[in-house]
């Protein structure tokens, strides 16, 4: 059951505003490059279960950096935002003959592969959607969906129950996985001190 990851990153000069109070712009570039490197040096070490990872970006420098990490580069082709942006990369995991995708941020600092080896192995039949909430319960740092258009993602603000009540709606065995290795991304000043000893 071939399943790709599929890691959407936003500009570099763009990514993390809210962090603008507490670091320079060049600071925080910085900070998404090297969670960015992170997270796809853990996802190479997914392979398998994984069969690979396309990264979704309009940033020429995240397309580079994904080549250097054996991923896959895929330049985003509209400007509608995340959802347009992964619609789009999970045609090209389709086009590589994907049955499953897995969904996973950038900017997870606590990331583990044991961690996403539980997601995928938690992975229902078709359909199935494993979600893994933020901290919050609020946003989804993690999906998991068999076969991989059973449900549209749907990020951003309450986005865990929105994949949930939609999984629902498709008739599709849900899985939630609360783990603290998937619970901490890093928005605010407040998640940044959370994750100091990890990112100094």
């Amino acid at each position: 059951m071939a399943t790709w990851a599929i890691v959407p990153v936003k500009p570099l000069s763009l990514a993390k505003s809210r962090l603008a109070q507490v670091l320079s712009d060049a600071a925080r570039e910085d900070l998404v490059q090297r969670m960015l490197e992170h997270t796809l040096q853990i996802l190479r070490g997914c392979q398998p279960p994984l069969e690979g990872t396309v990264v979704v970006s309009s940033d020429a420098r995240v397309l580079s950096i994904a080549r250097q990490h054996a991923a896959v580069p895929l330049a985003e082709t509209g400007r509608d935002g995340l959802n347009a942006a992964l619609v789009q990369a999970i045609h090209e995991a389709e086009r590589r003959r994907a049955q499953g995708i897995l969904i996973v941020p950038a900017d997870l600092p606590r990331l583990s592969a044991e961690a996403l080896r539980d997601v995928l192995e938690q992975l229902p039949a078709a359909p199935g959607v494993v979600v893994a909430p933020d901290q919050r319960e609020e946003g989804t740092n993690a999906l998991a969906l068999r076969p991989c258009g059973v449900l549209e993602p749907a990020f951003g603000p309450g986005s865990f129950r929105r994949h949930c009540a939609e999984g629902r709606k498709r008739n599709a065995h849900i899985v939630v996985v609360r783990s603290a290795a998937l619970a901490l991304d890093v928005d605010t000043p407040e998640d940044l001190e959370q994750a100091r000893d990890i990112l100094s």
